[in-house]
C-alpha cells in the first residue's frame, strides 16, 4: 500500500451551448477542468497543476479540446 501518490480529477467549471459536431445540432455542454493532486492514502490533499480542459456535449457524451474548432462555436449561455 503507499502512502503518497498523485490523482487526476475532472471538475465541471462552466456551462453552455454549442453545435455538437457529432449530433449536427445546437447542444448543452460542461466545460471540465482536469487538475493532478498529490494525495496521502488516496485522499486529494493538494493541488499541483491544471493538466487540461474538455468540453463534453450533455447529450451524446462525446469530448472536445475548448480551443478547437469545434467547440469554436460554443457560446457561454448559462443553462436553466
Amino acid at each position: 500500500m503507499s502512502i503518497w501518490g498523485s490523482k487526476s480529477i475532472r471538475r465541471r467549471v462552466g456551462s453552455g451551448l454549442f453545435l455538437c459536431p457529432a449530433e449536427s445540432t445546437e447542444r448543452a455542454y460542461w466545460l471540465f477542468r482536469m487538475r493532478t493532486w498529490l494525495t496521502i492514502f488516496s485522499i486529494p490533499v493538494l493541488p499541483v497543476k491544471v493538466t487540461g480542459e474538455q468540453v463534453e456535449c450533455f447529450c451524446c457524451g462525446n469530448t472536445y479540446k475548448p480551443g478547437s474548432a469545434v467547440a469554436a462555436g460554443a457560446r457561454g449561455l448559462p443553462l436553466a
